[in-house]
C-alpha cells in the first residue's frame, strides 16, 4: 500500500492539451490582430520599410568595398565588425538611454540615425567614413531592434504571442529578399551610391510612422533585450 501510495504521489501533473490550429488559421489571427492594433500595425509598417529600403546594403556591401572603397577582405570584414558590435552596445545600452529620455523619442531618433548613416556613407567613399558610418547605424539598429520587441510585450496579449511573433517575422523578413533583389536590379543602371542614398532617404519613412507611437504607448522601466518575448502584458 505504501508503495502505491509514493507511485500515485509522483505521478507527473497532467496538463490539458491546447486545441491544436493550423498555420493558416495562427497566420490570420495574428495578422488580423496586427492590423487591428494601432501600435503593432505601425511596428510592422516601420519593420517592412526598414528592412526593404536598407536590404541593397545588406547584399551589396561586398560591391561596395570592391568596386567603390577599393579595399581588400580584411578591410570588408572591419565594416562587417564595426556594423555588428554597434547592434550589440545599442541593444545593450537602451536600457540606460531609456531612463533619461523617453523611449518614444529613442524610436524616431535611432531610426533617423540609421538613415542619416548610409546617406552620409554612400556620398563619402572613404573607408573610415564607411566604417564609423556602419557603427552608428549598428547602435541605432540595436536600439530599434530591441524597442520593437519591447513593445511587443507591452501591448500584444499573452495569448497571441506566438501568432503575433511569427506573423510579424514573417512579414518584415519577407521585405529583405525583395529590396536585395530590387537593389541586385538597380546596380546594372544606377550608380551604387545612388542606390544606398536612395534606401537611406525612404527610410525616414520609418521616422514618419515612428513619432505616432508615443500617442499609443508609455514608456518601459527596462526594456527587453532581443527577440526574448516573454512576460506580455494585456493591453489595458
Amino acid at each position: 500500500m505504501g508503495s502505491i501510495v509514493w507511485i500515485q504521489r509522483g505521478r507527473p501533473r497532467v496538463v490539458p492539451e491546447t486545441p491544436k490550429t493550423s498555420f493558416s488559421q495562427d497566420f490570420r489571427d495574428g495578422l488580423h490582430l496586427i492590423w487591428t492594433h494601432p501600435v503593432l500595425k505601425r511596428l510592422v509598417l516601420i519593420a517592412i520599410l526598414i528592412n526593404f529600403s536598407l536590404a541593397p546594403l545588406m547584399s551589396l556591401d561586398a560591391a561596395w568595398a570592391h568596386d567603390v572603397l577599393h579595399v581588400d577582405a580584411f578591410y570588408y570584414g572591419l565594416m562587417g565588425a564595426c556594423m555588428m558590435g554597434g547592434i550589440v552596445l545599442g541593444s545593450l545600452g537602451i536600457a540606460q538611454l531609456v531612463r533619461r529620455w523617453p523611449f518614444a523619442r529613442l524610436v524616431p531618433a535611432a531610426l533617423a540615425v540609421m538613415g542619416l548613416s548610409v546617406v552620409v556613407l554612400s556620398q563619402i567613399p572613404i573607408f573610415s567614413v564607411t566604417a564609423g558610418c556602419l557603427g552608428l547605424f549598428g547602435i541605432a539598429a540595436g536600439i530599434v531592434n530591441t524597442a520593437v520587441f519591447t513593445l511587443l510585450q507591452q501591448v500584444t496579449p499573452m495569448a497571441m504571442l506566438g501568432r503575433v511573433g511569427g506573423t510579424l517575422l514573417a512579414l518584415t523578413t519577407s521585405a529583405l529578399p525583395v529590396g536585395m533583389a530590387i537593389g541586385a536590379a538597380l546596380v546594372t543602371r544606377v550608380a551604387l551610391p545612388w542606390i544606398f542614398a536612395g534606401g537611406g532617404v525612404l527610410s525616414f519613412g520609418g521616422v514618419a510612422l515612428s513619432l505616432g507611437l508615443r500617442h499609443h504607448v508609455a514608456d518601459p522601466e527596462t526594456p527587453a533585450v532581443g527577440p526574448n518575448l516573454t512576460q506580455m502584458a494585456d493591453p489595458s
